[in-house]
């Protein structure tokens, strides 16, 4: 039925699916009813902008209500009631199945989110996992916030590594890049196209479950190659002054 409608309706009807919590939910219909009203005066006549208020069909089912001294519903509080039946009116075919799809999809969110958990969590277990904090689960290299490095890139990833003092630790399908002294212990993430970030903790590391948060955080980029263990050596200096 949302699919008949012109192509602009039928995109606003469907974007129900854009809404996470019934908060959004209820916002999505209200303001959806004000979009349809804005549409509909958008396309009525000009000087038919005064009092009294214009009579329309409803831009959805095409009806004009029950009243024969009007062609239409009134702008707006009219069809703004037909469209929420309020008061006398009813809520149009079009109208109501969109809300109800609506309803179905937001009373579907929390199972989907929970399959979706389960489902990362999965993976996290079965596939390639990098531990990228001394906190924290594993995560899948996707899961950095930016462009994942192919296999060639994360190989060249990893020399740099190497040559920066880094051993590679692998538990079972987790992997982790570890710089540990004395003093401070650092954690890499090499998951990022074109840079490589660190962690920075002071040595001993806190007790979990305490909140704790590194001494600092920084970066390398690929393309930095003069001096780069000179650089490395003062960004740690740096996180560990704070």
């Amino acid at each position: 039925m949302i699919s008949l409608m012109p192509d602009d309706i039928a995109r606003r009807l469907g974007s129900y699916d854009d809404c996470n919590t019934p908060r959004e939910a209820d916002l999505w219909v209200t303001e959806t009813v004000e979009w349809l009203i804005q549409r509909t005066l958008d396309a009525t006549e000009p000087e038919t902008h005064t009092w009294p208020r214009p009579a329309v069909p409803c831009p959805l089912c095409g009806g004009r209500g029950l009243h024969t001294h009007h062609d239409g519903f009134t702008l707006p509080l009219g069809l703004e009631r037909h469209l929420l039946g309020r008061v006398n009116a009813q809520p149009r075919s079009v109208m109501e199945a969109a809300i109800n799809l609506a309803r179905e999809h937001w009373a579907y969110i929390p199972a989907l989110r929970e399959r979706e958990r389960q489902a990362l969590a999965e993976r996290r277990r079965t596939e390639t996992a990098y531990r990228v904090s001394a906190f924290g689960e594993p995560r899948l290299i996707e899961e950095g916030g930016a462009a994942p490095r192919d296999r060639e890139q994360l190989a060249w990833a990893e020399e740099r590594l190497a040559s920066l003092g880094f051993r590679r630790i692998a538990e079972g399908n987790v992997i982790a890049w570890i710089d540990d002294r004395d003093t401070r212990t650092v954690y890499a993430d090499p998951r990022a196209q074109g840079k490589i970030t660190f962690e920075v903790w002071r040595t001993p590391l806190p007790k979990p479950g305490s909140y704790p948060l590194p001494s600092g955080t920084f970066y390398l980029l690929d393309r930095y190659h003069i001096k780069l263990t000179d650089k490395y050596a003062k960004r740690i200096e740096d996180a560990l002054m704070v």
